[in-house]
């Protein structure tokens, strides 16, 4: 049986496609954006922990070490003060990354639990459960993991204004 140089370069070609394909899909599921489309962003990250005695409140409204600020159009131009204050990084997210980024951890609490006052809150609001903040994010930006670990350098320049990061250096925080 003689194989030709035209079946070859065919059953070469197709190879190359599948496997240029699995890549793709690889690297689409890898950075955790398969499907969606990316954008780039600025977010203003927290660099020292804010603290309240009270360990309740200092969960619900303390911003930690990490912790998503806001998430900007890459075009933002910040103050002196944001620059020095905080970390500022350019990151690709899709629409979903980027609200979840800034998101709460919130319990909800059902109609039939409430007192009848809440019920009236819950009724206006058009919701069908009371939602209350149990910590201020649920994720946050590993600082670890992108090699930041000197608040004080943001005196003299932001380290990372020339990279673009994704979603890999966001992590859930425990609860």
């Amino acid at each position: 049986m003689k194989i030709s140089y035209k079946k070859v370069t065919i059953l070469f070609l197709t190879l190359v496609l599948i496997i240029s394909g699995a890549v793709w899909i690889f690297i689409k599921i890898y950075k955790g954006n398969f499907g969606e489309e990316l954008n780039t962003y600025k977010i203003l990250v927290t660099v020292r922990d804010q603290k309240n005695a009270d360990p309740e409140e200092d969960k619900r409204n303390s911003m930690k070490k990490g912790f998503v600020i806001g998430v900007y159009d890459k075009e933002h131009i910040w103050s002196q003060t944001e620059r020095v204050s905080y970390l500022i990084l350019k990151i690709e997210l899709t629409d979903k990354q980027k609200e979840k980024i800034i998101k709460p951890i919130e319990k909800k609490t059902k109609q039939k639990k409430l007192s009848e006052e809440e019920k009236k809150m819950v009724e206006i609001s058009g919701e069908d459960s009371k939602k209350e903040i149990i910590e201020i994010r649920k994720y946050k930006i590993n600082l670890d993991e992108i090699g930041f670990d000197n608040p004080n350098i943001l005196l003299e320049r932001q380290p990372f204004e020339n990279k673009v990061f994704n979603w890999r250096i966001v992590e859930k925080i425990a609860v």
